[in-house]
């Protein structure tokens, strides 16, 4: 009996070995480096805790076809942020930006009384890390992007006239040859001397149109936006002024004549005189759109000076 217990304790100890063993060589597997950007490294742990977090936030507020795509690019999201991080960190050491005790102590206390439970994840030390990192980045980005950007009136204005025009609707009749034959070319331009003649639209419409529903609508489309049609046949529409017939319009239809019978406007803005609050609406969607431009342009430009490799992480 005590033999066979000693043997059973031999092969205990051997299996506690290779468990410990297998243990050690999993942990080494997951500390290893995986992102290298200049001298700095990020570890297939770090990552994978990344990963958890950023899958964990993806499920708390998506569902169906944009979580699935999400977490299909959700590798790639995590390596690219962590990279640019990696790197605007490096530009704030070069550049000699600097994090005192005080400021991280401030919004670390800050960050525990909004959420004391995160003290339960994450140690004082990591919270530091993190508020550090932070605050470096923030601070590239404000001294060498948003300090620089500058947006001039007329983009503001600009941006207002954009989104009345894609706001713009039009009421428009159309009369429709199908084909593309020089034949049906000659039909259409004859049908418009008719219209330039005085004919009226809905009455050549109902009789002349090869269009299915102009017996019963004349030819009225009613109000229409952009995006509801083909590209040329909407780009010859609201090219058109109010009472204005356009020019024979190809299409994979066939010709086309286009009457704009009137217009209608969602945004009621007068885009040359806007009051504060409008102004500042639009002046914020310009902004926001060349601080981007920007920042990208920023980041691009370190990546090309920058030595960055990405491991196999298997």
């Amino acid at each position: 009996m005590i033999n066979r217990l000693s043997g059973m304790g031999v092969v205990l100890a051997a299996l506690l070995l290779l468990g410990l063993t297998a243990m050690a060589a999993e942990r080494r597997l997951i500390d290893r480096a995986y992102i290298i950007v200049n001298d700095k490294v990020v570890t297939l742990r770090e990552l994978a805790v990344t990963r958890q977090i950023q899958e964990r936030e993806y499920r708390q507020r998506l569902k169906g076809e944009e979580l699935r795509q999400k977490l299909a690019n959700l590798e790639k999201e995590i390596v690219d942020n962590i990279v640019e991080s990696l790197l605007l960190e490096t530009h704030a050491e070069l550049i000699g930006i600097m994090v005192t005790d005080k400021e991280i102590e401030s919004r670390v206390d800050s960050i525990v009384r909004r959420d004391p439970r995160i003290t339960a994840t994450y140690s004082d030390k990591d919270l530091r890390e993190f508020v550090l990192k932070d605050l470096l980045k923030k601070r590239v980005v404000r001294r060498e992007v948003t300090s620089r950007l500058y947006v001039e009136d007329k983009l503001v204005r600009s941006a207002c006239r954009e989104e009345l025009e894609g706001g713009r609707e039009l009421d428009i009749g159309h009369i429709l040859l199908r084909g593309d034959s020089p034949e049906v070319k000659e039909r259409i331009a004859a049908l418009r001397v008719e219209l330039e003649s005085g004919a009226e639209f809905e009455a050549v419409a109902k009789a002349r149109s090869e269009d299915p529903q102009a017996k019963s609508n004349n030819g009225r489309l009613g109000f229409i936006a952009k995006g509801q049609f083909v590209k040329p046949f909407e780009d010859a529409a609201f090219a058109l002024q109010i009472g204005e017939l356009s020019q024979p319009v190809i299409t994979k239809f066939g010709y086309h004549l286009i009457k704009v019978f009137g217009e209608r406007k969602k945004l009621q803005v007068d885009c040359e005189n806007m009051n504060t609050l409008t102004r500042k609406r639009f002046y914020d969607q310009v902004w926001s759109r060349l601080h981007t431009k920007r920042l990208h342009k920023f980041i691009t430009g370190l990546k090309e000076k920058a030595e960055i490799t990405v491991l196999d992480g298997k």
